[in-house]
């Protein structure tokens, strides 16, 4: 805690250097070290793809709730048992970006006293910043929920996805959850409107009378639907509405829950129903991108925690690569649209799931996995169906790079400096307060 005290006490000076006027962060949720080394060792046979090596940043990131309020590198590395003790969940996690703040496994923008705390898209709003979330899951699932809700518990989806689409001031809401399809993009013969925010507001939704006043001018703020490839694709910087919702049609993930088993990398048929997530991602930023006074984006890669979850090895690779894709098109898009004196990208997870590691005889703890070169499925072992607090991958790239670094004053033995999820979210409301 003495971290965050200093923090507190420096904040003023480390905000006098040029603030970002456009803020994006995109999570990989689930993907630690060697999630992102098995599907880099997949492409290029090596670690880290070109991208990642232009980063101005490239450090470890913490990401402990207060169900455990704590981390030791040192008994990290010599127990491999550790990091499996009470590790966080991705509304903890995710509240940390949004608010700033350490709080219970479950709660979504509430504190520790269950007190909902004020997220960095509500403060940047008010400074008139424009403000979306996407995700390749259901937009009401735990990550784009803390930036966009708040709800004592992350599976309240019906709940979460009603203040999303009817009360929250955001500007563009992209992701999963279509109550008419099934997980393979299959129509339904009975909807499920649960994670789109109920019935009345579905209907509301696809008719355009979904909205409320974002702006406080006295006039409704309406949402434009979309949900087809096409539709997304066809979103640019000239015909993109004020206000997006865009719901791809499959009820859970772009990807990852279609039918059958993935034994290597693109050996199962994608879905052709959905679009990319970097097409989601550049509907939203072309969306976005029209508000002069900036915007503050947040792009969730989601699946990659369930095929994490699922021990599936092809599949997380696949879903990294769709996420690594997503990158690439978003430093395409600043360099075309924006600048790098204007515009702070920050990459990194909201945990890692399944303790991946190499494969070995007898587990004694976290392990590369081995790179059998391009084209070839990794040696990966996973030794768990669950959350680690073990460290993630953390880049940044842009105006606050620097700002940002200066926050990892703590060495991990094996990963060296680390900044904490709770660090990056006080930075970033701190911009706007």
């Amino acid at each position: 805690m003495q971290k965050f005290i200093l923090i507190i006490l420096i904040l003023a000076g480390v905000l006098s250097a040029k603030n970002p006027k456009n803020v994006i962060l995109m999570i990989s949720d689930g993907c630690g070290y060697n999630q992102k080394y098995a599907a880099h060792y997949y492409l290029h046979g090596k670690k880290w793809s070109p991208v990642y090596e232009q980063m101005d940043l490239k450090i470890s990131l913490s990401n402990y709730a207060q169900d455990n309020p704590h981390y030791d590198g040192n008994k990290a590395k010599a127990d491999a048992s550790y990091v499996n003790f009470k590790p966080t969940d991705s509304a903890a996690s995710a509240t940390a970006y949004a608010c700033g703040i350490k709080t219970w496994n479950g709660f979504l923008g509430y504190n520790t006293d269950s007190v909902a705390v004020k997220n960095v898209m509500e403060y940047a709003q008010v400074k008139g910043l424009a403000t979306g979330v996407v995700t390749s899951v259901p937009f009401s699932h735990a990550t784009p929920a803390a930036f966009g809700a708040h709800n004592i518990s992350r599976d309240g989806y019906q709940e979460i996805g009603f203040e999303m689409v009817e009360s929250s001031k955001l500007d563009v809401i992209i992701g999963c959850g279509h109550p008419y399809y099934n997980a393979q993009g299959e129509a339904l013969n009975t909807p499920d409107f649960t994670k789109a925010g109920g019935e009345a507001t579905w209907q509301k939704i696809v008719s355009g009378t979904a909205g409320n006043d974002k702006n406080n001018d006295g006039q409704v703020d309406y949402w434009t639907f979309i949900e087809s490839p096409a539709q997304f694709a066809a979103i640019n910087l000239n015909n993109a509405p004020d206000r997006l919702i865009g719901i791809a049609r499959v009820s859970s993930t772009l990807q990852e829950q279609r039918a059958g088993i993935s034994q290597k990398v693109g050996d199962v048929p994608k879905n052709d129903n959905v679009p990319q997530l970097n097409t989601m991602s550049m509907a939203a930023l072309n969306t976005l991108g029209k508000n002069k006074n900036g915007f503050v984006l947040m792009i969730e890669g989601g699946a990659i925690d369930w095929a994490s979850h699922a021990n599936e090895s092809a599949r997380v690779i696949e879903e990294e690569i769709e996420f690594l894709d997503a990158v690439n098109s978003v430093v395409n898009w600043v360099e075309k649209n924006s600048s790098w004196d204007e515009t702070l990208l920050i990459i990194s997870a909201d945990h890692e799931t399944g303790y991946l590691t190499g494969v070995q005889d007898t587990f004694s703890g976290w392990t590369e996995v081995q790179s059998n070169g391009a084209g070839q499925m990794p040696g990966m072992q996973w030794n768990s169906k669950s959350h680690t607090n073990t460290l993630v991958p953390f880049f940044a790239k842009g105006t606050g790079s620097t700002e940002l670094g200066k926050y990892a004053d703590e060495k991990d033995p094996r990963w060296g400096a680390y900044l904490d999820n709770a660090e990056v979210g006080q930075y970033l409301i701190n911009l706007y307060r």
